[in-house]
């Protein structure tokens, strides 16, 4: 999954969890992430996601028989 601002964009995996609908839950500093440099926002703010191809084709090869 992409997530990104006007700033910039992070992709990490995606983990679905129970969460509060339109919420997204980003680590603050990861290995390869640093949601505050790297997007220029806090918590509460509005971000676009995106779903990364890369993640949906290995899921759809791993369902194959």
């Amino acid at each position: 999954m992409t997530v990104s601002t006007e700033r910039g964009a992070i992709t990490l995996p995606l983990t679905v969890t129970d969460m509060p609908d339109h919420v997204v839950w980003l680590p603050l500093n990861s290995p390869g992430s640093a949601v505050h440099r790297q997007l220029g926002v806090t918590s509460g703010s509005v971000v676009r996601i995106r779903a990364d191809d890369d993640a949906e084709r290995s899921d759809e090869e791993e369902r194959r028989p």
